[in-house]
Formats: structure tokens, C-alpha cells, sequence
């Protein structure tokens, strides 16, 4: 941040520096120099309009920016600000990207897949579901037999499974 500058107490018209505005403190104040007025240069960038955001970081990051933000006399805005103007200012860097997956029905399944696709979606809704039902019970046929299944019910009370066992008999 830069520095105030302290002048003698004169109009503030006459104050003014390449990229600088000044902004004075209304009361004047006594130094050994004499009656002064405390001149506050700042610097055009603060002049651009602002947006108030809300990010997440590391605390490690945060505790470097807060570092680098003393040693700067800065605040931690203002070096965040200047870390990502330098960051979008650089070149892009290549980054390292999945191959690309090849296209639906590039291959000799996926292009059976489509043509599958294709035939059924000629077809009304009802014969779509006509065909969908004879193949469940296709496979309703065709399926090994499971054996004896195995579930876990929960009971509230010691009657609850007890009502549960003479009726399940």
C-alpha cells in the first residue's frame, strides 16, 4: 500500500500525480513543520467496479496470501486479485485429458446396440410392451431355481413376532 503523503496544509486542487488521485482527512493537524493535511494517494485499479465473492481454500493457501500480504503492506484481496490476473495473463498449459471414448456404435456391439435400438423405437408402445412382457417371461422360464430365501424382519415386541409366527405356519 502506497504511503501517505503529509504536505503543508494548501489546496488539494494542486495535488495530483500520474495514475493518483487524492483524498485529504477534512481536519488538518499540527507537526513540528507546521499546520498539515494528511494526503491519501490511491491507486486507479480501486477505481474499477468490484464484486463481493465467496470462495472456499486451503488453509495453508490462505495463511501464504495472508504472508505475502503483510510483506506487500496489501490487503488479502488485492494480492488474490493480482495472484489470478497473473494466473489468466499466462499462456494456457496443456493439460493431460482422457482419450476420447469413441462414438456410440463405432464398434461392431455398440453398432448391433443402435441398430437394436432403432427397430424397437419403429415399434408402437404397446408392441413394445407385448415384446418386453414374452421376454420376462422368457427368462421367468429359463432361470435356475433359487432355493429357499432368506429375509430379516424386525419385530416391535416379543407379540408382534409371535402374532407373526402362528400365522405364518
Amino acid at each position: 500500500m502506497a504511503r501517505p503523503l503529509v504536505t503543508p496544509d494548501t489546496s488539494l486542487e494542486s495535488f495530483s500525480h500520474k495514475n493518483t488521485t487524492a483524498r485529504a482527512s477534512r481536519r488538518p493537524f499540527l507537526t513540528a513543520a507546521g499546520m498539515c493535511t494528511l494526503v491519501l494517494p490511491s491507486n486507479t485499479e480501486y477505481a474499477m467496479a468490484y464484486a463481493r465473492i465467496a470462495i472456499t481454500l486451503p488453509k495453508d493457501l490462505v495463511a501464504a496470501a495472508d504472508r505475502r500480504a503483510r510483506e506487500l503492506d496489501r490487503s488479502r484481496s488485492r494480492v488474490i486479485a493480482a495472484a489470478l490476473r497473473a494466473y489468466l495473463e499466462s499462456p494456457p498449459t496443456a493439460q493431460v485429458r482422457e482419450a476420447p471414448r469413441p462414438a456410440y456404435g463405432s464398434d461392431p456391439i455398440g453398432s448391433a446396440r443402435r441398430a437394436q435400438l432403432e427397430r424397437d423405437l419403429a415399434r408402437s408402445p404397446a408392441e413394445r410392451l407385448r415384446i418386453a412382457e414374452a421376454a420376462a417371461r422368457t427368462a421367468r422360464a429359463h432361470r435356475a431355481p433359487r432355493g429357499r430365501r432368506h429375509q430379516i424382519i424386525g419385530f416391535d415386541s416379543y407379540d408382534d413376532f409371535y402374532e407373526w409366527k402362528q400365522s405364518h405356519r
